[in-house]
């Protein structure tokens, strides 16, 4: 089993991102829906951090994102605290999602991005609708408020307490930092009610087959099968005994691979489930890796004294 670690939630991304251990890589991204006015009350702002840092503790970059989600499009605004991010995430890809039923079969009929509706301010949920079938895949993602203020995070080592950005820093994470009056941080409770994967035009493999693929695994790997779109024409192989979860939502997935319009791609299995993530301080660690302005100002002010 490996859990993916990343620095960055971005739960509402449909795009298959690349995670690097201890550190994140951003990627612009915009979620539209058409004919749809926006309601200004119903908004969803939360600000997450990304950095990259290296095993000799040392840190290339920390980025700020301020993440808007509105039921016509999400806004990410990102940056530069320390460094940069040399790494190229604004690449004009195409991206796909396969659920079960749902299709991509062709061109025509392709969602490349869900309809976001605003459940309240920070409630949300995503639908990629079947324009053959009908059939619709639903994602819900609902940010749990924790109270932080007046307390300082304990780390990654700590069985309770919450910890943060400054925590997970060389930097900062010995010094015990207080958090100030009004500072919250969110913890994401998502739904899947489908199974799925998902992939990008850009991971395009060296394979001409699936079973090409399935071959070139390490030998200890355990094969299974998955058919997608409204004619179960779309065929996907996934690596049972490869669980990824990641750490910013708890959802679990496995590494596989699908054949689409002729190609093999890099892909990422996502079963049907529901994650909640602990909320609780007194009863173990909460993860924070959302915040309010409040806790995000307090978070960048720390990190500019030192880096």
């Amino acid at each position: 089993m490996i859990i993916k670690k990343a620095a960055i939630n971005k739960a509402l991304i449909i795009s298959l991102l690349s995670l690097a251990v201890g550190g994140c890589i951003f990627e612009e991204q915009g979620i539209f829906a058409k004919d749809k006015k926006t309601n200004d009350a119903a908004v969803v702002e939360i600000v997450a951090f990304g950095y990259q840092q290296r095993q000799n503790h040392t840190v290339d970059y920390i980025e700020r994102a301020d993440i808007k989600i509105t039921a016509e499009r999400t806004q990410t605004t990102v940056k530069s605290l320390f460094g940069n991010d040399n790494t190229d995430n604004n690449k004009n890809n195409t991206n796909y999602l396969l659920a079960d039923k749902v299709t991509v079969a062709t061109a025509s009929n392709i969602r490349k991005v869900a309809d976001t509706f605003i459940d309240s301010a920070l409630s949300y949920h995503l639908l990629w609708k079947d324009k053959e079938s009908g059939g619709v895949l639903r994602h819900d993602i609902d940010y749990q408020a924790v109270d932080i203020s007046g307390k300082s995070g304990v780390g990654e080592a700590a069985a309770t307490g919450f910890s943060t950005v400054l925590d997970q820093l060389p930097a900062t994470q010995t010094q015990g930092l207080v958090f100030p009056e009004g500072a919250i941080c969110y913890v994401p409770r998502t739904k899947i009610d489908k199974t799925s994967t998902k992939f990008s035009t850009d991971k395009l493999t060296d394979y001409s087959t699936l079973m090409a693929w399935q071959g070139d695994q390490p030998f200890s790997s355990e094969m299974a099968q998955l058919s997608f779109g409204t004619t179960n024409d779309i065929a996907v192989s996934y690596i049972a005994n490869d669980l990824i979860i990641d750490a910013e939502s708890g959802l679990k997935s496995y590494r596989g691979a699908v054949q689409f319009d002729g190609k093999v791609y890099d892909a990422v299995v996502t079963p049907k489930q529901e994650s909640q993530l602990n909320t609780d301080t007194s009863k173990g660690r909460v993860d924070c890796q959302n915040y309010n302005e409040v806790a995000a100002d307090f978070i960048e002010g720390e990190i500019k004294k030192v880096y």
